[in-house]
């Protein structure tokens, strides 16, 4: 049947008297349900839409969905709670929680955690913009001692409030279902302490859609992070993936951007052939049976092949070093006064790079670093004494990257670095990906300063490479002041490399034709050179090219009685 149309009068009349018009039915309804000791809850599959768990690293971090923008809120403290009153990080629940599609572990099993507070209207305040879409949201919240008092609101009042009260020494989930009344509704969730004695807890939030399709959602497990994969190896790729409302109908594969391989069924797995050398970010994007998508968290690995050499190691620093005189080559040092402040070697070409940021925010600087260092011979400032000065950057997946000359010359780059409140990726790779790459994820403090030098001694197969440096916060356990540091790095020389020996194989002589054999390095250029007698000067080419870590065969059809040759690598 048709629809009536509202008259204007009508509209006039809803505007005269303030009264909202409703497009869509909003509604709120809540309802709590106690946990049993040892409960296991899946986040992912109960939080397709968005979740976030609390208390896992500290108090002041949290692990969540890894999607492009998360719709559930982080807390934020409700009350006047004094410094003994909280929040804290609590790990001895007995309810747990896991998941499979984390932003900072992938992972997780059954963890115990929380953050709680103590005291009277002390507590948290949770947000989630749901507009008219009718959800599911379900928290997960503890009440140790004194009970506490739990509210929901709509910001658009289209339904509402819900409140409720839980008695003391239960673990629980408050479920909400709930749609806003318009397009910009939000959802408010405050839980407090009821008494002076109150103890409660915040564990976990997970949101789905309780009448739209849900996404899929998925990980990749095979290969690991970091890892090195040599160029001529088939490597698996492997995710698992699932759909709470549905099924998984396709899983591709992406290295950056493009297609690597896909399969229809599980386990989601493919192999991945003829990969090109250097970095890359690989992906899985996967397709439930109605069409929503979900696309992984990247995973870096490292495609190399031979001929050049990457090693190093991590120590803690010294309480001070001389950086002029431990960076024979070059040296420099970040942060004298300001973030911007860039000193290093004078008088010889520039060696050692600035850094450039990784992620979105800014470098900033800092002065109570644990090593101090010195200089003389420097530019633009000519000399520093005893400085405990360097940068920082704040936040999950941020950092530092800087480059140095590689080649076939042997080289030692030292690069002073550390952390607060993090977890660091340290990554070194050749520009000629002529060797594996060097990495290191042990430099972790969950509540303090961390300090490390690396010192890495590299080759790379060819000359006019680069070795580049990247050192970023893997995981963020403060939220707020987590971050990664960049002090200094040094550079010396080795030795100049000996010529390398060419051995020529697989000889075949004939009437019209000799042929032979040699293995090459990938990068290195070759010439192969013929004469008719050794006593001649006037070497002629017979072809040159360029190594690409094979053996090659060298043909020259021929007539002269006798021909000799050699192969040269510049």
């Amino acid at each position: 049947m048709p629809l009536k149309k509202i008259s204007l009068k009508y509209w006039a009349l809803l505007l005269c008297l303030g009264l909202p018009w409703r497009g869509f039915s909003a509604m709120l309804t809540g309802s709590f349900t106690p946990l049993s000791p040892g409960t296991n809850i899946n986040l992912t599959a109960l939080g397709p839409v968005d979740w976030i768990d609390w208390g896992q690293f500290t108090e002041f971090a949290y692990d969540r969905k890894f999607i492009p923008a998360n719709l559930i809120s982080d807390f934020t403290v409700v009350g006047n709670p004094t410094p003994a009153q909280g929040p804290f990080r609590i790990n001895s629940l007995s309810g747990g929680y896991s998941w499979q599609d984390g932003l900072q572990n992938s992972f997780a099993t059954n963890t115990t955690t929380g953050d709680y507070m103590l005291g009277k209207d002390n507590g948290f305040s949770i947000t989630v913009p749901i507009g008219t879409t009718t959800n599911i949201l379900r928290i997960y919240v503890a009440s140790l001692a004194g009970g506490g008092n739990f509210t929901a609101t709509l910001s658009d009042g289209g339904a509402g409030p819900f409140s409720s009260s839980s008695a003391n020494v239960v673990e629980g989930c408050y479920t909400l279902t709930n749609a806003g009344a318009t397009a910009g509704a939000t959802l408010t969730v405050t839980w407090t302490g009821s008494a002076n004695n109150s103890d409660i807890v915040l564990q976990s939030a997970a949101l789905a859609y309780l009448t739209a399709n849900n996404p899929p959602s998925a990980t990749l497990t095979i290969p690991e992070l970091n890892a090195n994969i040599s160029v001529s190896s088939t490597q698996t790729v492997q995710a698992v993936a699932t759909d709470s409302d549905g099924a998984v109908s396709l899983a591709q594969f992406f290295a950056e951007t493009n297609e690597i391989g896909e399969t229809t069924a599980s386990p989601y797995s493919i192999d991945w052939t003829n990969a090109t050398p250097g970095r890359h970010s690989l992906t899985v994007k996967v397709t439930d049976n109605l069409g929503a998508t979900y696309t992984s968290k990247p995973l870096d690995v490292f495609v190399y092949t031979n001929g050049g050499s990457l090693a190093g190691g991590g120590a803690v620093p010294p309480a001070a070093v001389i950086l002029s005189d431990e960076g024979t080559n070059d040296w420099a040092h970040w942060g004298l006064t300001s973030a911007t402040d860039f000193d290093h070697k004078a008088g010889v070409p520039q060696q050692i790079s600035n850094f450039t940021t990784v992620g979105t925010n800014a470098a900033l600087q800092y002065g109570d670093n644990l090593t101090a260092y010195s200089w003389t011979g420097g530019t633009p400032a000519a000399s520093a004494s005893l400085s405990t000065t360097g940068i920082y950057i704040y936040g999950l997946t941020n950092g530092f990257q800087l480059t140095v000359p590689a080649g076939r010359q042997s080289r030692t780059v030292k690069v002073y670095v550390g952390l607060y409140g993090a977890r660091s990726d340290f990554r070194a790779w050749l520009s000629d990906a002529s060797a594996p790459e060097f990495s290191d994820t042990t430099l972790t403090s969950n509540y303090d300063n961390a300090y490390q030098v690396y010192t890495l001694n590299y080759q790379a197969a060819s000359d006019n490479q680069t070795l580049t440096v990247r050192h970023t916060a893997l995981n963020s356990y403060d939220t707020v002041f987590g971050n990664v540091t960049l002090q200094a790095a040094t550079l010396s020389l080795g030795p100049m490399p000996l010529s390398p020996i060419i051995l020529l194989t697989n000889a075949v002589s004939a009437s019209n034709f000799f042929s032979f054999s040699f293995g090459t390095d990938p990068g290195a250029a070759y010439e192969v050179l013929y004469a008719d007698s050794l006593s001649t000067t006037n070497w002629q080419l017979l072809t040159n090219f360029t190594g690409d870590g094979t053996v090659w065969s060298i043909t020259d059809t021929n007539t002269a009685p006798s021909r000799f040759y050699r192969v040269l690598r510049p």
